[in-house]
């Protein structure tokens, strides 16, 4: 499988590059665990790069120790969904150590935001903030989002069939 991910060339400076999945296991576990604390299996992949590269970027520390916690999850070609699930949710998101970075993972796959270390909220793209899950929940599209509507679409009730 083939996605785009984003490295860190400086903490300033990104550059893009085409990977496979298999060579980029934080990639993967950053997939999988986003999968879960969102009950969402259809994630952007090239988001979830971009939103990977973010996080490292302003919590290295929190993400380092996230990515050691989850390999110490036996983890085999047989392993049961829900096997994986129990022990993310308990070494994971239920663990009060790991509750401000998972709030933070959940806050950008949400509204594409987060608090940065300064306090500051952070955006990155527009594509960013027009793919967050909280759009399809409330049955909307994002604000500004240019989704080829016409004029005054505002103003009829969204498609529940639409928005899933």
């Amino acid at each position: 499988k083939i996605c785009y991910t984003l490295y860190l060339r400086s903490r300033k400076q990104l550059s893009l590059k085409l990977i496979s999945m298999n060579t980029n296991p934080e990639l993967g576990k950053f997939v999988l665990l986003s999968k879960h604390l969102t009950d969402s299996k259809n994630l952007n992949e090239k988001i979830a790069a971009e939103y990977l590269v973010r996080l490292q970027v302003q919590f290295p520390t929190d993400m380092q120790l996230v990515f050691a916690e989850m390999d110490k999850i036996p983890v085999s070609v047989n392993a049961k969904e829900d096997y994986v699930e129990f022990e993310l949710k308990r070494k994971l998101i239920e663990n009060d150590k790991f509750s401000s970075i998972i709030q933070q993972i959940l806050r950008l796959w949400y509204t594409a935001q987060f608090a940065a270390v300064d306090d500051k909220t952070d955006i990155r793209t527009r594509e960013q903030f027009n793919d967050g899950l909280l759009w399809k929940i409330i049955h909307t599209e994002a604000p500004g989002a240019d989704k080829g509507q016409l004029y005054g679409f505002w103003g009829k009730k969204p498609s529940l069939k639409k928005a899933f």
